[in-house]
């Protein structure tokens, strides 16, 4: 694959995907740090390389392989990178794509439903505990932080390259549950059936709420689950939440 030589107009290019309405209308975004940039080159999923000049070219040549590497100015490669203190490499990728609901829940057993998670801290490291526990599938109602946003990407340490993704309304989510036979659970501060006590079922749709406000979904076919609380503590964070619940429910591979 050939690259265009670094320019001013590259430069604002590459830019410019900090901004969602640029990602989706080039179809790519940028994967910050070394961490992210071996996990989507593993994957497969890096069109170029951009390495900050004075950076170790050798290494990354290595690890880049066929792929595209660019050298790049470290003035613009600060001004590329989202963090304050960035390490010497970033990565273009395509966009994760969205999928249909119906397609999630086809492909997935276990999957994860954003309700207005409008942190993007949070909706990452959503993503990530999801991943590790078992999780394979994400959707994103309205209102959720952008799951291709660099604060999300970096949150979620690669597991984003790793879920299927889809968006989907509250009502549109009802209706693929019920077709897909998956469970719909919805976490409750108090008054749902005890999440620590009852098994996972063999297919699920976990409802992860508003930072704020919980989950604003209401369906007579779900289920609401609550997990006990110890002391006069009233509830948890939904990223704390979700660990819980997962965590209970996760089964360790056979080997």
């Amino acid at each position: 694959m050939n690259v265009a030589p670094w320019s001013r107009e590259r430069f604002r290019s590459v830019r410019g995907l900090r901004e969602r309405s640029e990602r989706v209308a080039a179809g790519l975004q940028v994967l910050e740090g070394p961490r992210l940039v071996s996990e989507a080159l593993s994957r497969g999923l890096v069109s170029e390389v951009l390495l900050r000049e004075g950076g170790p070219e050798d290494e990354w040549r290595r690890r880049a392989g066929s792929v595209p590497l660019t050298i790049i100015p470290a003035m613009d490669f600060e001004r590329l990178c989202d963090t304050r203190t960035p390490q010497d490499v970033i990565a273009i990728g395509p966009l994760t794509p969205e999928l249909p609901v119906a397609e999630v829940l086809q492909r997935c057993a276990r999957v994860l439903y954003f309700d207005a998670v409008q942190d993007p801290g949070n909706c990452g490291a959503l993503m990530r505990t999801a991943c590790a526990l078992g999780v394979e599938g994400a959707l994103f109602g309205p209102g959720c932080a952008d799951a291709s946003a660099p604060r999300v990407l970096r949150a979620a340490a690669g597991a984003s390259l790793r879920l299927l993704q889809g968006r989907c309304t509250a009502e549109e989510l009802f209706v693929a549950t019920q077709a897909s036979a998956h469970t719909l659970l919805i976490p409750v501060v108090k008054d749902g059936r005890d999440a620590l006590a009852m098994s996972a079922p063999e297919r699920f749709v976990l409802v992860a709420g508003n930072e704020g406000q919980g989950s604003s979904l209401t369906s007579a076919s779900a289920v609401h689950i609550s997990i006990p609380m110890a002391a006069e503590v009233e509830s948890l964070n939904v990223a704390a939440a979700t660990a819980v619940i997962l965590g209970r429910w996760w089964q360790r591979p056979q080997r």
